[in-house]
This record gives structure tokens, C-alpha cells and sequence, in this order.
């Protein structure tokens, strides 16, 4: 995320240091932090090994029955699978992450998380967290085909493109590399598995195709998941584009003249990185996709328009390489994982230079796009317009959409009212918290996107965590947005958790709250995002995760605990847990 071919040369050159064609990569060295010496430790994912010997002690101690016994469950050992489990090991407890099952078929909204102290024979049932369907039988005999329920979802994106304006446009630089560096463009899959959905209720609950369709329209991608019936009715749909709404050397427009890692394919550098194993792919406006390329080791001029000048488009291309590796940096250093999936992936794109797939960063999506986002597999970064936004490349977003993959390999957060709301909000938190470790704390660390947004304001930001409504978003979950728009408000209602969050770690006048400081906010946040959360939840979950969390971590009744718990009620977040 190796290195093979006749002529494969993997430089690595921090300003001012001169070229050395001879250097070869000795393996990966995760950058850190100049400001922050944070080191923390990896997290404990077991092998598979690990996993499958834990989940048969799990079943053989008994524990799902007493789990079952709990919550009513019929035959817990066979209706929890082996195929979504997510077991880690922090602290003397082993976390588990659990899928529900019917007959092989995955229960949609069927998930479990659930911990017990190591020596312990009985998982501890006051940590239980689940959304579990307890009359699960259906018939599993399709009579939709896989096919009609494509069309069916096919439909549902052609609908929400049209409402963006109509089709994509493509459109060709004149200015593209050398042919033989393309890259096949991402192939629109569109694929169909067999489900149980809750349906209307106990005792109407149904088997559906969960549909995964891409389109694209003039304003950006769509990437429509649904869940059809056997009659051919959508049961729930959503758009899943989780959006923000929004060596050599890089001359970056953000981050000034910074060290970058690049490649050569035979003929010119590339910003391809075998070590870290990271690539940055450029769009060209929605054509071809590329590798970023260089006739030097030098990538970009510092200066951001117009793209159509080819050093003006690498100077984003090494804003956004730059953010990536710092976002690994982060989570590596400060999370504690490898990166979004914890094994140094999702890798998508494979390299001009050599046959591994990298982690993708795709860069100059579309035309003029003032928004950046998250697919399933890749960040991919528009330019902005130079009016309401300039490049959406700054470190914050970068992480950001970043968080959003880290988000889909954790707890899962759908992407749709209250739990879409948690999930941008987790990505502003760790974007945030991603731009505080590189840059130290200050008043923009609680900005989301101030230096990309309105670049012709001064001082102004897309989102304010410290103060959501400065962008008109609520602050109190009795303010919350309930309509349909934005996916049931997910930017919006995102300000609740971000103002929580924020409150948590710098206290706030008048709130009981006098601040845990940002480290052990975040800290409190994540551990229940990765070990706890589940993809259905909203703001009580969260609540209730975090302060479980607040409470394993740092003690019942501590000053951490009881600051959490009183930062979610000045927020008004549903849920009644003081002690």
C-alpha cells in the first residue's frame, strides 16, 4: 500500500534535500506529527485464527445463551455470524462486533457489539448494545430476480440525477498525460444480494434484494442502496455518496513546499508512494482518470488555478497526498490503527509502476465541484469554483472523508437521518482532531473547512463546531431538523454532536461542563465509534456508547464520566445516565 520492474525508483526528497537516483524505500516509515509526539498503541485486531477462537469461546462458555436469555433470542449460537465479526483486544477486554443471520442471509439492521473482561467466563450484559430481530423467518426463495431489482434500484438513481440537474458531461483535458499511463475508469458494478429486512413490523418482515447501483449527474456521483421487496417495492433507499457539502517535493496551495514520496513508470514521476503504500489519481474534470504525474520530482507551482495549467492542477494533487498521509499518520499514531480498515486499506487503484493496489485518493472529480466525498473504496476531491469554494483538498477535509471510511469499516453508521447525522459528524470530529495533530490547537482546529471555503471571506468556515449556528445549524437535539432534505438533515443535525463534542473537551459557561481537553474527548469518542456503536444509531446510542466508554476507560463516577454525561444533557441528547 515490493516493488518489482526493470526500472522502478522510488525516491524519497524533503525540501531542500537533493535528488539520490539510487535510494531505494526500506519499508514503510509512517510520518509524524512535528507539534505532536502522540504515540499510541495499535489496536489488539486478532487473526483470523485469533477471531475464530474467541468466537468459539464466546459459544462455548455459554455466553450467547446468556446473551439470548437476556434479550429473548430464540438460537443465539446459529443466529450470529462468524462472516461480520470484528474482534479486538484493548485493555483486558475483548470487544466483539457481530452480524445478524436467517438461514446464511444477513439480517439488515441485525447487529450486535458486546465485551467481556479477559478471565471472565460471562460477557457483560450492562455494555449489551444490539438492534436484533427476533421473528427473522422469511421465505428465502426469491420470486424478484437479481436482475428486475437492479433495474428497480437503476431507477431510483436515474430519479435522484435528474434532480441534480441531469447526466454527467464528460469532458477531456488538453493537456493529459501520456496514454499509456491511464487508468480503466472505476466500473460502475451494479450488484444485488439477497436480505432480511425488518419490513413493516414484527410479523411482516421481508426478504429484499439490497440493490447497490453508481450514476452520475452534472452536480457529482450517486450511488443509490436499496432494499427491494419480492413484489418489487422499495422498502428503504438512500444515496450513499457521504459527501463533505458540501521523494519529491509538493508545492502544495495549503500546506506550503513539503516533502512528498514519488515514483518513476519509464518515462516521468509519479505521485505513487510503495512505501506508504498511497496513490493520488487525477480526474482531468471528469475524464480519464490518471496517476498524478510530473515531468520533474516536483509537483505543483503553489498555486491552485487555472487547473488547466498543468503544474496549477499538481499543486492539489500534492495537497490531497499530503493530507492523506497525514490522516494516516493520525489514525496510526493516535487511533491506534492502520489506517481505514486496520490492514493499511481499502486499496483500490493499481500502480502504473508495479502490480499492488494503493490506497486511493482520486483528485479533480468533476468540473468546477464544490464538494468532496467518500465512495466505499476511495476519498475522491473536487476543484471548487474559486468562489464558494476553492479545492476541497485542505487537511481537515481530507480527513474528514477519510473518517467516513473508517466510519463504514466500524460501526457502519447508515448514511440517513440521525445515524447519518452521527456519522458526518464523526468525520468532522476526526478531520478536526486529524488537523490538531499536524497543526497544534487554535481557533480553526473547531472550523471545518475554513481554508477552502469562500476564499474571497476571510475568517468564515463551512461548519463551526464551537458554534453551529454561525452556519445555521442547530446546536440542541430540540432544534433538529426532522424533513426529508439532505438525507433527513445529515449535515445539519451533525452540528448537535460536533457542539457536544466540543463542549466535552474545552467546557463551555453555564453548562456544568469545564472541559476534559481534546486528547481525552476524542479518545472517549472514538473507542466508542469502533467498539460499541452499531449502524442504526443516533444521538442516544451515541450518548449512551460514550459514556460507557467514558466509564471503562476512565473509571464510574470520574470527572471524564460525569463531564460526558453532562455535555450530552446540555445538548439535550436523548438518554438519562447520570450517576
Amino acid at each position: 500500500m515490493g516493488i518489482r520492474g526493470a526500472l522502478v525508483i522510488l525516491i524519497l526528497v524533503c525540501a531542500l534535500v537533493p535528488l539520490n537516483l539510487s535510494v531505494k524505500s526500506q519499508g514503510p516509515v509512517i510520518p509524524q506529527s512535528p507539534v505532536d509526539p502522540t504515540v499510541n498503541p495499535q489496536e489488539n485486531l486478532l487473526s483470523e485464527a485469533e477471531k475464530a477462537a474467541a468466537f468459539t469461546a464466546l459459544m462455548d462458555q455459554g455466553n450467547m445463551q446468556a446473551i439470548g436469555k437476556s434479550v429473548g433470542m430464540d438460537d443465539p449460537k446459529n443466529e450470529w455470524t462468524e462472516k461480520k465479526k470484528h474482534i479486538t483486544k484493548d485493555g483486558g477486554v475483548t470487544n466483539f462486533r457481530l452480524g445478524q443471520v436467517y438461514q446464511g442471509l444477513k439480517v439488515h439492521r441485525g447487529d450486535l457489539t458486546v465485551r467481556y473482561q479477559d478471565g471472565s467466563n460471562a460477557p457483560d450484559l450492562t455494555t449489551l448494545h444490539l438492534e436484533y430481530l427476533d421473528d427473522p423467518q422469511v421465505d428465502t426463495n426469491p420470486k424478484l430476480n437479481k436482475g428486475k431489482a437492479i433495474q428497480i434500484a437503476k431507477q431510483l438513481a436515474r430519479d435522484a440525477v435528474n434532480q441534480l440537474g441531469g447526466p454527467a458531461k464528460q469532458n477531456k483535458s488538453k493537456d493529459e498525460p501520456n496514454k499509456k499511463d491511464a487508468l480503466a475508469e472505476v466500473a460502475s458494478v451494479d450488484d444485488a444480494t439477497l436480505e432480511v429486512h425488518p419490513g413493516e413490523g414484527k410479523g411482516k418482515r421481508k426478504l429484499s434484494w439490497h440493490a447497490s447501483v453508481k450514476d452520475e449527474s452534472v452536480k457529482g456521483p450517486v450511488q443509490i442502496e436499496a432494499w427491494i421487496d419480492q413484489d418489487g417495492n422499495v422498502l428503504e433507499a438512500h444515496d450513499n455518496i457521504q459527501s463533505y457539502v458540501l521523494a519529491g517535493t509538493g508545492r502544495t496551495g495549503y500546506q506550503g513546499t513539503v516533502g512528498i514520496t514519488v515514483d518513476w513508470n519509464g518515462s516521468s514521476y509519479v505521485m505513487n508512494d510503495n512505501s506508504l503504500l498511497i496513490g493520488v489519481f487525477d480526474n482531468y474534470g471528469g475524464g480519464s482518470t490518471y496517476q498524478a504525474s510530473s515531468g520533474s520530482s516536483t509537483f505543483g507551482n503553489n498555486i491552485f488555478y487555472p487547473h488547466s495549467i498543468f503544474g496549477s492542477r499538481n499543486t492539489s494533487n500534492a495537497d490531497t497526498y499530503r493530507g492523506t498521509s497525514q490522516s494516516l499518520s493520525f489514525m496510526y499514531w493516535v487511533l491506534g490503527r492502520d489506517f481505514v480498515d486496520g490492514a493499511r486499506g481499502p486499496r483500490y487503484y493499481t500502480s502504473v509502476t508495479c502490480c499492488q493496489t494503493l490506497i486511493t485518493a482520486r483528485n479533480h472529480v468533476n468540473s468546477n465541484y464544490v464538494n468532496a466525498y467518500w465512495n466505499g473504496n476511495s476519498i475522491n476531491i473536487g476543484d471548487g469554483d474559486n468562489s464558494l469554494s476553492g479545492p476541497l483538498s485542505t487537511l481537515d477535509i481530507i480527513g474528514h472523508e477519510w473518517t467516513h471510511g473508517l466510519t463504514q469499516y466500524t460501526a457502519g453508521l447508515i448514511y440517513s437521518g440521525e445515524s447519518g447525522a452521527i456519522n458526518e459528524s464523526f468525520s468532522d470530529i476526526l478531520g478536526a482532531m486529524t488537523e490538531r495533530y499536524w497543526k497544534g490547537e487554535s481557533s480553526n482546529t473547531w472550523k471545518i473547512g475554513e481554508e477552502a471555503w469562500t476564499p474571497g471571506t476571510a475568517g468564515d468556515a463551512l461548519r463551526y463546531m464551537d458554534a453551529p449556528w454561525l452556519a445555521g445549524h442547530p446546536w440542541h437535539y430540540s432544534q433538529r431538523y426532522t424533513g426529508t432534505a439532505d438525507n433527513g438533515g445529515v449535515h445539519s443535525n451533525s452540528g448537535i454532536s460536533n457542539f457536544a463534542f466540543y463542549v466535552l473537551a474545552k467546557g463551555w459557561p453555564g453548562s456544568g461542563v469545564s472541559g476534559i481537553g481534546a486528547d481525552a474527548a476524542r479518545y472517549i469518542f472514538y473507542k466508542a465509534l469502533s467498539e460499541c456503536m452499531i449502524p442504526s444509531d443516533g444521538f442516544y446510542w451515541t450518548r449512551q456508547c460514550t459514556e460507557w466508554k467514558a466509564s471503562q476507560y476512565y473509571g464510574f463516577g470520574s470527572f471524564a464520566y460525569n463531564q460526558t454525561v453532562l455535555a450530552w444533557r446540555f445538548v439535550g441528547a436523548p438518554g438519562n445516565h447520570l450517576p
